[in-house]
């Protein structure tokens, strides 16, 4: 497993990670990003959609973290 942290502000530098990383990754990824609590919604997932092929899901209870099944 591999995480990627960034404070406020850092959304970009993250999205041209994320891009630069190939479909065939093969460890699960854990984006970790703070927000300004005036920022709510998903539009987080919008960014890292546009940003990469890889699976993408926000966090939720009892999400289990698996390595990329495709590899």
């Amino acid at each position: 497993m591999e995480v990627l942290a960034a404070k406020a502000g850092g959304l970009r530098v993250l999205s041209h990670i994320l891009a630069a990383l190939p479909p065939s990754f093969p460890a699960a990824l854990v984006v970790v990003q703070h927000l300004d609590p005036q920022y709510s919604g998903n539009w987080i997932s919008d960014v890292v959609d546009r940003s990469t092929t890889l699976p993408f899901k926000m966090p939720q209870f009892y999400l289990y973290i698996i390595k990329n099944p495709s590899t």
